[in-house]
């Protein structure tokens, strides 16, 4: 299967997560988005990036401006979507992008939006919010399936603000057992100073505290895990 992944940071270490669990299922993966800084990338793994220019976090009106410059610029991405089985859009900003390049270059191809969050901005009553629903509606009639990380959207925001009739799939952020598996038991750090492995926010998975505190023990003092949050 080959996919055109509409990201929205390709920096985001969500991103990368995702394009391996696609990788894994055997899927040759393209990536189109945008960044937060100003390092370019060429590809993440081993999937090619294109690059659509640098935005900012919570700059609304910005991001809008940079999508609109990136909807300009979907006739020359035919290279990356043409010949694909389906499109992924990470978000509503990538979707917008991601339908343009579709009806250009691909509209045989199924559409996926993968929702992960919901935005405060599509929630309010005033007519920014619904504005933004009336796209995001309009856009969700030319996907064939939603991806959500949680039931909850669906229950809470998809069916009854926006009266969803696509099929949804439900991907959690869990650990991919068979890419664990597949790890080289041996790899560690190298002879020197031990490296560090940092793990900080809403610290609530049991499995990941085992996995750490086991690479820890196995490591003989060459990695030191540091944990810090709630």
């Amino acid at each position: 299967m080959r996919i055109a992944y509409f990201v929205h940071n390709v920096h985001d270490p969500a991103v990368t997560r995702r394009l391996n669990l696609l990788r894994l299922g055997g899927a040759t993966v393209d990536v189109i988005g945008f960044r937060r800084t100003d390092e370019r990338l060429a590809t993440i793994g081993e999937s090619p990036v294109t690059d659509l220019g640098r935005t900012e976090d919570a700059k609304l009106t910005h991001r809008a401006l940079s999508v609109a410059g990136a909807l300009l610029k979907t006739p020359a991405l035919a290279a990356q979507v043409r010949g694909c089985d389906l499109i992924l859009a990470r978000n509503l900003e990538m979707l917008a992008i991601a339908s343009a390049a579709r009806r250009l270059h691909a509209p045989t191809a199924r559409l996926v939006y993968e929702c992960l969050d919901v935005h405060r901005s599509l929630l309010g009553d005033g007519a920014p919010s619904r504005l933004l629903r009336a796209a995001e509606r309009a856009l969700l009639a030319g996907c064939g399936s939603v991806a959500v990380s949680s039931p909850a959207f669906v229950d809470s925001y998809f069916l009854p603000r926006q009266k969803l009739k696509r099929p949804t799939l439900l991907i959690e952020n869990r650990l991919v057992e068979r890419a664990l598996a597949q790890a080289a038991p041996d790899a560690g750090p190298p002879a020197g100073a031990p490296w560090t492995v940092g793990w900080f926010g809403v610290i609530r998975c049991q499995k990941s505290l085992d996995m750490l505190c086991a690479a820890a023990e196995a490591c003989g003092g060459r990695l030191r895990v540091v944990i810090r949050g709630r």
